[in-house]
C-alpha cells in the first residue's frame, strides 16, 4: 500500500515550519557592544598616538636639558690650560646617572674631544655630527641648539660660547633610540591592558543593560503572535514604564479595535453582499439588448449614482405586434429607491397586457403603488406603446421629462411636455384628471428620447450649472443622423466632461427610439433572397472580398486587407484598429465556436461600401463607415436572440476571462444584423459606429 502524501501548504504546515528569526536582543546586544569596542579602540589608539608624541617629546626634552646644562659648565672649563680635568669628572657623573645615554661629549670650537668617559679620546676628532641629520621636533629651540639624528641615535648638541658670545665648544649628549621605542612599548602596554579591561567591563555592561532593556520584547513578540493566530481576547500584560510598555498597550488598544472591526467587516460585508444581490436583481429587470420590430429600434442606458438607484425603464412586446415602454425616476436613489423599482416593474409586468392606454396603464400603476409608497415618496413615469407597421406612437407623461423628438425631414428637435402629476404625489385619485394619451407619428430617420432628470440637471463640475436641455437638443441636433447608440455614447460622454470626477448626484436613464426605415433593412432583406452561390455572388460583385482560413493565427491578414480598401473612409490608427478588433473578435468567434476549430474551412468577408443604406448611418467624411461588413460561414448557427451580454461585475465572469469577444463586437458596432442558415449560410451584416475623434474613441474595457 503506498501512503498517500500529506498536503503541505495547509495553514497548520503554516504553523509548524515556523520562520527562523534572529533575536532582537540579541543583535541590539552585538551593536551596543560594537560601538562600545569601536570607543575603546578608537580611544586605546588616540591615547596610544599622544604616548608616543608626549614620551618622544619629554625624552627630547631631558635631552637638550642635559645638553644645556653640560655646554654651561663646560664654557669656564674650556678656557682652561686642562679642561679635561674639569669636564671628564662631569662627564663621567652624567654617564654614570644616565646610563642610557649612549655618550655624553664636550667638544671645543674646532671639534675635537676635550671632554669625554674615555680620557684617551681627548684630542680626537668627533666625526658623528657631520654623519648625523637634522631632525625636527615640536621644541622651541634656541639660539645655538639643534637636534640630530638617524635610525639609531637621538642627539642634542648645544653650543658652549664665553660672555661676548663668541663659540668656543659643543655639548652633545646622545640617546639609542631603542631606549625610546622601548618606553613607548611600555605605555603602549599599559594602554591596551587599560583598554582591554574598559572593553570587558564595557562589552559586558551593555549586553546586560541591553538584555534588561529588551526583555519587554519577548512580550510583544508572543502577544503579537498571539493577535497573528486570531486571538484578540488575550491582553499583554507588562509592567514596563519604557517606550516598549508603551507600545504594548498601543498594541493591547489595537487588538480591541480590530476586534471591533471585525465585527463590523462581517456586518459590512453581508450588506455589501445584500447591496450586491440588489443591484444584480434590479439589472435583471432592465432590458440586456436593444427590442428591435419592424423598422424600429428602442436601446436604452442605465447608470446608477450608487450601487442601486431609483430609476428604471424596460421595453416588452404587447399583444398585436406592438411594443411598450417605459421610463421611471422615484423620488430618491439608493436602496430605498430601488425597492419601489422592483415593485414598479412586478405591476408592469402584470398589467401590460391589459391596458391598450398609456394613460390607463400609469393610473393603474398609481392605483397598486400608492399604498405601498411612503409619505413625501412619488415616481415620474412616462409609458409609450409602439406600432411599428405605421409608427405610431401612444404616449402619456405623469410628470416625467419631456420627450424630445428628433424630426430627419427638417433637422430640428420637438419638445413635448405635458401636465401629468407623479405617481403617488397627490392621492385620492387627483391623478386622472391631469394625464391624457397624446399620439406621435414617427417616420424613417426619427429618432424619440426619453430620460430622467439625471441627464438635464446633472451639475457641472465647478460651476453647479445644470446641463440643460439646450445641450441635450443640440447633440440630438449633431448625432441623431449618426444612429441611436451614437446618441446615447455621446450623451453619456459629454455628461462625464460636464460633472468632471465629482460623484454622480442622481441616477441616469436615457432610452431612445430609432426609426431606421426600409433602408437599414435594405441589404438584409436583399442577402435572404439571395437561393444559391450564385446569387450571392451576383449581389456582391461590387463588393470587396476576402476569404479566410480557419485558422486563428492567419487572421493578422485582416489589418493589410482593411489598409488596401480604397472605398474606405480615412481613418486614423486609432479607429482602424478599432475595425480591426471588431473583425477579428468576429470571426475568431465563428472559427471557435461554429467551426470548432475545424481545419480546411473557411469564412468569407466583404465590405459593402456606398450600399443602399449608407445614408442611414449619417454620412460626413468622418463617419467610420458608410456601408456594411458582411461575414458568411456555413458553421453551426448562432442563437443571436438567446445571447445576452455577459455581466462584468460578476467576479466568476470576470476569472473566466472569456466569452468577451462578443461584448467587444456589440460595444463596436451601431447595427448587427444576424441571418442565419440562409441558403447561402450564416451571414452577420455589421455597421460599426461612428468615431468623430480617435481621442474620443469610446473605450471598451473587458
Amino acid at each position: 500500500m503506498t501512503a498517500k502524501p500529506h498536503r503541505r501548504d495547509g495553514p497548520d504546515h503554516d504553523r509548524g515550519q515556523q520562520r527562523s528569526v534572529i533575536s532582537m536582543r540579541l543583535i541590539v546586544s552585538l551593536a551596543a557592544s560594537a560601538l562600545v569596542s569601536l570607543s575603546v579602540i578608537g580611544v586605546g589608539s588616540v591615547a596610544e598616538r599622544n604616548a608616543r608624541e608626549t614620551l618622544t617629546s619629554e625624552v627630547e626634552t631631558r635631552l637638550l636639558i642635559e645638553a644645556g646644562n653640560l655646554a654651561y659648565l663646560s664654557s669656564d672649563a674650556l678656557l682652561d690650560d686642562f679642561p679635561e680635568l674639569t669636564l671628564n669628572p662631569v662627564v663621567n657623573e652624567i654617564q654614570n646617572k644616565r646610563p642610557d645615554l649612549a655618550f655624553v661629549t664636550v667638544l671645543d670650537h674646532e671639534g675635537r674631544i676635550q671632554g669625554h668617559q674615555d680620557p684617551r679620546r681627548r684630542g680626537e676628532p668627533f666625526p658623528l655630527l657631520d654623519e648625523l641629520a637634522h631632525v625636527e621636533t615640536t621644541l622651541d629651540l634656541g639660539a645655538g641648539e639643534q637636534f640630530l639624528g638617524d635610525d639609531n641615535l637621538l642627539v642634542a648638541a648645544v653650543d658652549a660660547s664665553r660672555a661676548d658670545g663668541q663659540l668656543i665648544g659643543r655639548a652633545v649628549v646622545g640617546l639609542r633610540r631603542e631606549v625610546l621605542e622601548a618606553m613607548v612599548t611600555r605605555s603602549r602596554l599599559q594602554i591596551l591592558l587599560i583598554s582591554s579591561v574598559l572593553l570587558f567591563v564595557g562589552v559586558l555592561a551593555s549586553a546586560l543593560l541591553m538584555r534588561f532593556l529588551l526583555r519587554p520584547i519577548s512580550v510583544l513578540r508572543e502577544g503579537l503572535a498571539r493577535i497573528g493566530r486570531g486571538d484578540l481576547d488575550t491582553p499583554m500584560e507588562m509592567k514596563d514604564r519604557t517606550e516598549l510598555g508603551l507600545l504594548a498597550e498601543t498594541v493591547n488598544d489595537m487588538a480591541a479595535r480590530i476586534k471591533e472591526s471585525q465585527t463590523d467587516l462581517v456586518e459590512k460585508e453581508r450588506l455589501a453582499h445584500e447591496m450586491d444581490l440588489a443591484r444584480d436583481i434590479q439589472l435583471s429587470l432592465l432590458p440586456a439588448t436593444s427590442t428591435r420590430s419592424g423598422d424600429f429600434v428602442i436601446e436604452g442606458s442605465y447608470q446608477a449614482a450608487a450601487e442601486v438607484g431609483g430609476d428604471y425603464f424596460d421595453v416588452f412586446a404587447l399583444p398585436d405586434d406592438k411594443v411598450g415602454f417605459i421610463v421611471a425616476d422615484v423620488a430618491g436613489k439608493g436602496l430605498g429607491g430601488c425597492l419601489v423599482t422592483s415593485m414598479l416593474a412586478v405591476l408592469i409586468r402584470s398589467l401590460r397586457d391589459g391596458h391598450d392606454s398609456p394613460r390607463e396603464m400609469l393610473i393603474a400603476l398609481e392605483d397598486g403603488l400608492v399604498d405601498q409608497l411612503a409619505p413625501g415618496v412619488f415616481v415620474t413615469a412616462f409609458y409609450g406603446i409602439l406600432e411599428p407597421q405605421s409608427g405610431r406612437l401612444v404616449w402619456a407623461s405623469a410628470a416625467h421629462s419631456p420627450l424630445l423628438v428628433y424630426r430627419s425631414n427638417t433637422g430640428t428637435v420637438e419638445k413635448l411636455k405635458t401636465r401629468g402629476i407623479p405617481l403617488g404625489a397627490v392621492r385620492g385619485g387627483v391623478l386622472a384628471g391631469t394625464l391624457e394619451d397624446h399620439v406621435l407619428d414617427l417616420v424613417d430617420g426619427d429618432l424619440a428620447l426619453q430620460y430622467t432628470d439625471g441627464l438635464n440637471e446633472a451639475p457641472h463640475a465647478e460651476t453647479q450649472e445644470e446641463f440643460g436641455f439646450e445641450r441635450v437638443i443640440e447633440t440630438l441636433v449633431d448625432e441623431s443622423g449618426k444612429g441611436r447608440r451614437r446618441v446615447l455614447y455621446r450623451l453619456g460622454e459629454q455628461i462625464s466632461q460636464w460633472t468632471g470626477d465629482q460623484l454622480q448626484s442622481d441616477d441616469l436613464t436615457l432610452l431612445a427610439i430609432s426609426h431606421e426605415g426600409a433602408s437599414h433593412n435594405a441589404v438584409a432583406k436583399r442577402l435572404t433572397t439571395c437561393g444559391s452561390e450564385e446569387d450571392l455572388r451576383a449581389n456582391l460583385a461590387e463588393a470587396s472580398h476576402l476569404e479566410l482560413p480557419t485558422d486563428m493565427g492567419r487572421l493578422d491578414v485582416l489589418r493589410d486587407w482593411l489598409e488596401d480598401l480604397a472605398s474606405l473612409p480615412e481613418l486614423t490608427a486609432d479607429q482602424l484598429d478599432l475595425v480591426e478588433t471588431g473583425l477579428h473578435e468576429l470571426c475568431a468567434n465563428i472559427i471557435e465556436h461554429g467551426y470548432a476549430g475545424e481545419p480546411e474551412r473557411s469564412l468569407d468577408l466583404w465590405w459593402l461600401a456606398n450600399s443602399s443604406d449608407s445614408d442611414a448611418s449619417g454620412g460626413g467624411s468622418h463617419s467610420l463607415m458608410e456601408g456594411h461588413f458582411l461575414v458568411r460561414d456555413r458553421g453551426v448557427p448562432f442563437d443571436a436572440e438567446g445571447w445576452s451580454p455577459p455581466d462584468l461585475y460578476d467576479r466568476v465572469t470576470r476569472l473566466k476571462g472569456r466569452g468577451l469577444g462578443l461584448l467587444v463586437v456589440d460595444k463596436l458596432a451601431s447595427d448587427k444584423t444576424y441571418l442565419p442558415d440562409t441558403a447561402v449560410g450564416n451571414l452577420c451584416l455589421v455597421r460599426f459606429r461612428s468615431l468623430l475623434d480617435s481621442e474620443k474613441s469610446e473605450e471598451i474595457h473587458v
